[in-house]
């Protein structure tokens, strides 16, 4: 209740399997012929049948897929906001980019009504960006491709589904106070599995991004963190411990990877 949740429901021709953040919640076997095509309108938080009722709640980032999803394609895209252009995206629909009554679908760029005493909610963690997923089952470097960061895993108990959504978007985020500079991208990290990493994550802002300060006083750069639902507030999540001046790499100590993460500079 009150924290924003990701739920795609996936029909395959012989079930009907629902996903909650990523994870299978239900399955339910359903007939063909009971997923018949239909001329009536869709409606999204809106039942109208019998008892009409509008949904108790905020719905963002709504896509219709014209194929089965995996959980892989789920569980990589939760947080990427649709563009349009997606293979086999129907329809997509964010409240960030409607205004007054409606809202546009991405896809056609047509406006769709938005009735029921409606109010735009923009605060689910949503945006445009890239997102790296795979399955890490030894230690040492892995390339997060996309996401500007690396992973350096020096512990690992099983092997761990790893998700890194990298957004570039903070807006409307607060820094966290005595945050001089605020790094312009957000991360989201999400661990799928009964094992546990750790090791170290390393930033990439590249050598051009850093004083010689920066480099000689890596301890002036801050990771923060909150729930990947982006409720809560921003908690310290450490400190860098080192920064390459050739390479532009912060390295951060991790152990408790789920979240969201933003990078601030002290003082600046």
């Amino acid at each position: 209740i009150n924290t924003w949740s990701h739920v795609s429901g996936v029909f395959d021709g012989t079930s009907l399997q629902v996903f909650i953040n990523g994870v299978l919640s239900a399955r339910l076997s359903i007939p063909f012929t009971a997923m018949m095509p239909t001329d009536d309108r869709m409606m999204i938080g809106y039942y109208q049948g019998y008892h009409r009722s509008y949904f108790n709640g905020s719905i963002d980032n709504v896509s219709i897929w014209g194929a089965p999803c995996p959980p892989s394609h789920i569980r990589r895209t939760m947080h990427d906001r649709t563009v349009g252009i997606e293979p086999w995206l129907m329809g997509g629909w964010h409240s960030s980019e409607g205004a007054g009554e409606s809202v546009t679908d991405v896809t056609t760029g047509t406006e769709t009504l938005v009735r029921g005493g409606t109010a735009y909610d923009r605060t689910s963690i949503v945006g445009v960006g890239r997102s790296w997923s795979g399955t890490i089952t030894t230690k040492g470097n892995i390339y997060l491709g996309g996401t500007d960061t690396r992973l350096d895993v020096t512990s690992l108990t099983k092997s761990v589904d790893l998700v890194v959504h990298s957004i570039v978007d903070v807006r409307g985020i607060i820094a966290p106070a005595g945050i001089g500079r605020l790094f312009p991208r957000t991360w989201v990290i999400r661990t799928y599995g009964q094992g546990t990493i750790g090791g170290f994550w390393k930033i990439i802002l590249g050598p051009r991004g850093l004083s010689q300060f920066d480099i000689n006083e890596p301890s002036r750069w801050v990771l923060f963190r909150r729930p990947s639902d982006g409720s809560g507030n921003w908690v310290n999540a450490g400190t860098c411990i080192r920064v390459d001046g050739r390479t532009g790499e912060l390295t951060f100590p991790m152990q408790n990877w789920d979240g969201q993460y933003i990078l601030g500079c002290l003082g600046d």
